[in-house]
């Protein structure tokens, strides 16, 4: 049966020990993708060679960090309070600002990769804080495509993607004040949502005290089931629409 938290500060590798945290808690990854002190390669070759065209590799420097949602084993971020949650939020805030520092690093990736076929090697509810001098390939074909809508139409496409969504409705699971959560157009997953702040907002370092505990309030749905082609983004909201907000979970006992 899982308990409900670490009996025990978790013991990384290598020996150090992590202290007994009560709230969110960040530190260095022990596998990390990526290193600060990666070798740059600065060498150029005059002409490559057939093998070199084809198969082609490139260093990367960045940092990778943890971040623990709270010290339970068994709580996901939307089984946790408003409160839990905005303490996971602040954590985002403070490291998108403190690693937006670091001279070379140009993006920041925040993001949760939850249960093993998802590639998660731990169980404890965690996300990840990964820093690089590179812009990954989807984030720069979103940046590439964002450019050029604003180059066309002088406003911002995710803005006026909101006002759809805004205007149609039927894609819309939940709102407050702020932000809005919905299946978008050409979501690939049954029940994959979208959460867009209501106004302009380039960065999390802009959120206003109420941005963050209304993000806080939208924040509980997670990813379910693999990709299909079978149910529409009006579908998938609706049923996501008529869910409960409870929980449950079944335990087994010796």
């Amino acid at each position: 049966m899982l308990t409900t938290s670490c009996k025990k500060t978790l013991v990384r590798i290598g020996g150090e020990r992590n202290p007994a945290y009560t709230s969110t808690y960040v530190f260095p990854n022990d596998f990390p993708a990526v290193r600060a002190d990666q070798q740059v390669d600065e060498t150029s070759t005059p002409k490559l060679t057939k093998f070199e065209q084809l198969i082609q590799s490139e260093s990367v420097r960045g940092t990778a960090e943890v971040l623990c949602f709270s010290p339970r084993h068994d709580q996901s971020m939307a089984e946790m309070d408003e409160d839990a949650i905005y303490s996971i939020i602040l954590c985002w805030i403070e490291a998108y600002a403190r690693l937006s520092k670091i001279n070379y690093v140009n993006h920041v990736q925040i993001f949760e990769n939850k249960g093993s076929t998802m590639g998660c090697s731990n169980p404890h509810p965690h996300g990840q804080i990964w820093a690089t001098e590179h812009v990954p390939e989807e984030p720069g074909k979103e940046i590439k495509n964002m450019k050029k809508y604003q180059i066309l139409n002088s406003s911002c496409l995710l803005c006026d993607y909101c006002e759809i969504e805004i205007d149609v409705k039927s894609r819309i699971v939940c709102e407050n004040d702020t932000f809005i959560c919905f299946v978008p157009f050409w979501a690939v997953w049954p029940y994959e949502t979208m959460i867009l702040p209501k106004i302009h907002l380039s960065k999390l370092t802009l959120f206003t005290e109420k941005q963050k505990t209304d993000l806080a309030n939208i924040l509980r749905f997670e990813m379910l089931a693999e990709p299909q082609r079978d149910i529409t983004p009006e579908q998938s909201a609706e049923k996501l629409r008529m869910c409960p907000e409870i929980h449950y979970k079944l335990s087994f006992s010796d």
